[in-house]
């Protein structure tokens, strides 16, 4: 049977009717008018068989007056086609007062709708009564061009196809026991929870589907096709693995925008295409939008999520999502990856302008790929319960403050480079805490504040960028080739070791590999140890504050080296460099500050500033400063380059009151 129609289903009436007094209506094109005086009556219009039964509603062919009662229509024999040509306009006040079901019978007839049905109440006004239905039932397919509105349900048993004039079902449930297809151009929008049995747009595609409640897609599910948009107002229950496109019959993707307000896809491989946008629309502050699938493939040419999202994978294959991806203002995404598979970001993943945003990859057994460039607001990646890690080949890396808050950017599981990388941080917190394997690749750390760090174990090559501070905790790191500490602070409170290799060949500069060079811009600072050669051009300042640094081999091309000095005791008092193997002194500034310069010390004091311990003496001297000068304007403090057990660097003084010292200085 062909239905054209829009419409609202509900159940099917069982044969618990057949003991009232039915009326008839018999015959093709028989005109006739049936009084329905009683609630309870049943009006049965019969087909003949052979022919065509048309129903017009307050018309001159069949006409049903006061219709409270339930309408059916039973096909009988034949392959006949019954038209409902009108059951009332949408206009207040002409509404069908009744259910209505078509039953096919045995032959399966066709049926469809050539105008508006509106099932509502006796009243006159549009409110659809409680137990006003509308039924199609054992049909072969259904053909809809109009607007159905019914009670409780539109139940549609047979194919449904759509005709080119906007389909309209509105009921509080909608189900379809066929497939449900676009005829090449229909619109279908369904007001209400939809249920579907098989295939939608399998046959030909519509122009667009919208659903305003849940929808529900049966085990017979595999593809949910238009050419046109999708739009899911609330969650979509998947119970087979899926295909979800904007797509001609041909399969080439077109221009549609596919949008989902959840999706309950556990277990379930589920593939997303268009040429357009991909949408995941997120739920309010405190409860997210579920997202849950088995496995998600995306191919789109955009990708966003917005507000509140959590998206959840479970398999043992990889989860690609192959879009530029975008998060919306304000939005908290957190995405869990389980099962073992890989969660792959094919493209970029970057955030809209506005409030905060903060996305959390929690990496459960399978690895995190980034392809593309990340800049979000917050980017959380956080250590699972399994073995897996973090592989990254974007050019780039990047948490950005938006508004008044703090970009932050967390990385707990070992991380594997593909490419060049930047981990930046503008305004906000850079903390990885993974080791890093660089594969060779060049690291750049470009920090603007005071909150990064590299709490992890990195063999590489890498360069310090940004007037931002970054700290270094871990030990055993290693470094190849020239590194640079181009701005701001390289803070070792870690340990950095030099190429596994000490036959390390001479790079560009005259610098071998495992060579820290610190450009003028650049300070290096902090409490830890470099097994390898620094060459200066800017500043060394040991400690945070006050403290001790650690130095194989120290060459001060130019730049200074800048000491602290508020009381007595390396690394408590007053800062200290010291040097395993070599130092030399070519141009370079010695700058002293602190405390001590406020207030007096004792005569005979101490301050062994260069702990040299190699056997070799310093080579060279400060800028202005030969053995036994005064080092401060104003102060009695002197410098020596044979100090502690013979080649340290040292300050000392007979009386160091800062108050009472007025000469002689270096001039």
């Amino acid at each position: 049977m062909k239905l054209v129609v829009m419409i609202f289903a509900v159940f099917v009436l069982g044969a618990s009717l057949c003991g009232l007094e039915p009326a008839y209506a018999r015959g093709a094109g028989e005109n006739s008018v049936i009084n329905a005086t009683n609630g309870d009556d049943v009006i049965v219009v019969e087909d003949a068989g052979g022919g065509s039964t048309t129903i017009t509603i307050n018309g001159s062919e069949t006409t049903i007056t006061n219709p409270t009662a339930l309408l059916t229509i039973n096909g009988l024999a034949g392959n006949d086609t019954i038209t409902i040509v009108s059951l009332a306009g949408l206009q207040s006040g002409t509404g069908f007062g009744a259910s209505f079901v078509f039953d096919g019978g045995p032959d399966m007839d066709s049926a469809s709708t050539g105008s508006d049905l509106l099932i509502a109440d006796d009243t006159g006004d549009d409110d659809v009564a409680p137990d006003e239905f509308f039924r199609l039932l054992q049909t072969e397919s259904i053909d809809i061009g109009h607007t159905i509105v019914a009670g409780p349900e539109i139940r549609l048993d047979g194919d449904v196809m759509i005709s080119g004039t906007p389909a309209v079902l509105s009921a509080e449930s909608v189900s379809v026991t066929g497939s449900l297809d676009g005829l090449g151009a229909g619109v279908l929008n369904v007001v209400g929870d939809l249920s579907l049995a098989e295939n939608v747009g399998s046959v030909s595609p519509f122009d667009s589907l919208s659903v305003s409640g849940e929808t529900v897609a049966g085990q017979d599910v595999d593809l949910i096709r238009t050419r046109g948009n999708q739009d899911f107002d609330k969650p979509l229950d998947l119970a087979n693995d899926t295909t979800i496109v904007s797509a001609g019959v041909d399969g080439v993707l077109r221009n549609g925008r596919l949008s989902f307000a959840g999706i309950k896809a556990a277990d379930r491989n589920v593939v997303f295409g268009s040429q357009g946008t991909i949408r995941f629309l997120g739920g309010g502050p405190q409860i997210p939008r579920l997202f849950d699938f088995g496995r998600m493939q995306l191919n789109a040419n955009s990708f966003s999520m917005n507000a509140n999202v959590l998206l959840r994978m479970d398999a043992i294959e990889d989860t690609a999502i192959n879009a530029p991806t975008r998060i919306g203002a304000s939005a908290r995404i957190r995405i869990e990856q389980q099962g073992g598979g890989d969660l792959v970001f094919l493209d970029s993943l970057t955030r809209n302008s506005g409030s905060p945003h903060h996305i959390a990859l929690v990496n459960q057994d399978g690895d995190v790929e980034f392809n593309g460039n990340v800049a979000v607001g917050q980017l959380t990646i956080e250590e699972g319960s399994g073995a897996g890690s973090v592989r990254i080949n974007a050019s780039r890396i990047e948490t950005v403050r938006a508004g008044a808050n703090n970009g932050r950017m967390m990385i707990d599981p070992p991380i594997t480079l593909l490419n060049d990388i930047t981990f930046a941080s503008s305004n906000g917190e850079l903390r990885i805490n993974g080791d890093i394997d660089s594969a060779g690749f060049f690291i750049t750390f470009e920090t603007s504040d005071t909150s990064s760090s590299l709490n992890g174990q990195i063999t590489a090559e890498f360069s310090k960028q940004g007037p931002g501070d970054f700290r270094v905790t871990s030990t055993g790191n290693r470094i190849d080739g020239v590194n640079f500490v181009n701005e701001g602070r390289l803070l070792v409170d870690g340990e950095f070791l030099g190429p596994a290799s000490k036959a390390s060949p001479v790079r560009a500069g005259g610098f071998p590999d495992g060579t820290l060079v610190v450009e003028s811009e650049g300070v290096l600072g902090g409490n830890g140890v470099l097994d390898v050669l620094v060459g200066v051009f800017g500043t060394v300042n040991p400690g945070d504050g006050v403290g001790v640094l650690t130095i194989e081999t120290a060459e001060f091309i130019e730049g200074s080296l800048v000491i602290d000095i508020n009381g007595e005791g390396a690394g408590t008092g007053f800062d200290q460099l010291v040097v395993t193997e070599a130092i030399s002194l070519d141009d370079t500034a010695l700058e002293i500050q602190g405390s001590l310069l406020a207030r007096g010390r004792g005569a005979g004091t101490e301050f062994i500033i260069v702990d040299n311990q190699s056997p070799s003496p310093v080579t060279g001297t400060f800028l202005d400063l030969p053995e036994g000068a005064f080092v401060v304007p104003g102060q009695p403090l002197q410098i020596t380059y044979v100090g502690g057990d013979g080649n340290d660097i040292a300050l000392f003084g007979d009386r160091l009151f800062a108050d009472e010292f007025e000469g002689p200085d270096n001039d």
